[in-house]
This record gives structure tokens, C-alpha cells and sequence, in this order.
């Protein structure tokens, strides 16, 4: 029998940070205008039939190319605290790119679907913060998952800039 034990893995990762040229509320709508919602009533059901990973990304991808699959509003948690914050956490994904990512290793699950997050500093200044997906993935030692993580970059960064950006 093979015998396991803890690894221990050290990476770098890039982060980017935007602020937003408009409020935190205006960019929390612009994110909900742009990536789809996971209904997972709808999810179960297509489940249930057994429909192809295409109906799952047709029902709910957004014209971002993005859908989320949770939201958690952490400000509004925390602000429990007596102090009122504003923090939105998104897990975000693209089933597709998703499913190519974990053929080659379904270790990457850890890190597929990612993490965006809108907040509010103390001076009100709203910002979108994630994690580059490919910088996350080189951990792997796989040379196909940061080509296809590129996909999942390029997307991130139009789509922090589309939220970001002035409101027309």
C-alpha cells in the first residue's frame, strides 16, 4: 500500500488590483450585468438528464464569458462587527475552459473555479481584486495549464476593466 503524507508546495502568485472609477454599488451591478448566475435548480435538472457540458455554460455564461457560482456578501457579514464594510467575494468560472483544465490534473480544482473580490477601502474607494489564473496553475509543472488558464486572464482583465471603467 502507498504510503501518504502532507506536500508542502511554495508558488508565487500575481495579484491585480483595479479601482474602479465609480462606486462599490456600481460595480457590484456591472458585475451582475456582465457574468451569469448559476441557478442551481436549472443546474440540477440538466443534471438529471444527463445534457452535455455545453447546456451548462448555454444556460448560464454571461456575456462576459464568465458565470458565478456563489456570491458571498462578506461586508455585509462582517459588519455584524459594529463597523459597516463592503466586500463581495465571486466564484467565478467557465465550465468549459473548467473541464479542460481539470482533464490534465484535477488538482487544479483547488484554484478552478477562481476568486474575484469588489470592495470599499476606508475612503471609499472601490477596487476589484483577483488572482491571475495562470500564475496560479505554473505550480503544477504542466505546460498545458497555463496555456489554458490564459484564457481565463484574458477574460478576467477585460472584464475588470469593463466594471471598473466610468459608467456611459
Amino acid at each position: 500500500m502507498k504510503e501518504h503524507s502532507a506536500k508542502h508546495i511554495t508558488f508565487r502568485v500575481t495579484r491585480v488590483v483595479v479601482p474602479a472609477e465609480r462606486s462599490y454599488e456600481q460595480v457590484i451591478q456591472a458585475i451582475e450585468d456582465l457574468v451569469g448566475r448559476v441557478d442551481y435548480t436549472i443546474l440540477d435538472r440538466i443534471i438529471a438528464e444527463q445534457r452535455p457540458l455545453e447546456a451548462v455554460a448555454d444556460a448560464f455564461v454571461g456575456s462576459s464569458t464568465f458565470m458565478y457560482l456563489a456570491k458571498i456578501d462578506q461586508g455585509r457579514i462582517l459588519s455584524l462587527s459594529g463597523h459597516h464594510k463592503k466586500s463581495t467575494l465571486y466564484i467565478l468560472g467557465n465550465p468549459l475552459i473548467g473541464n479542460q483544465m481539470l482533464d490534465v490534473t484535477t488538482a487544479v480544482g483547488l484554484y478552478m473555479p477562481f476568486r474575484l473580490c469588489a470592495y470599499e477601502d476606508a475612503e471609499g474607494q472601490a477596487f476589484i481584486a483577483y488572482d491571475v489564473p495562470s500564475t496560479l496553475v505554473h505550480q503544477y509543472d504542466n505546460e498545458a495549464l497555463p496555456t489554458l488558464a490564459h484564457n481565463f486572464d484574458e477574460q478576467l482583465e477585460k472584464l475588470a476593466r469593463m466594471v471598473t471603467s466610468k459608467p456611459r
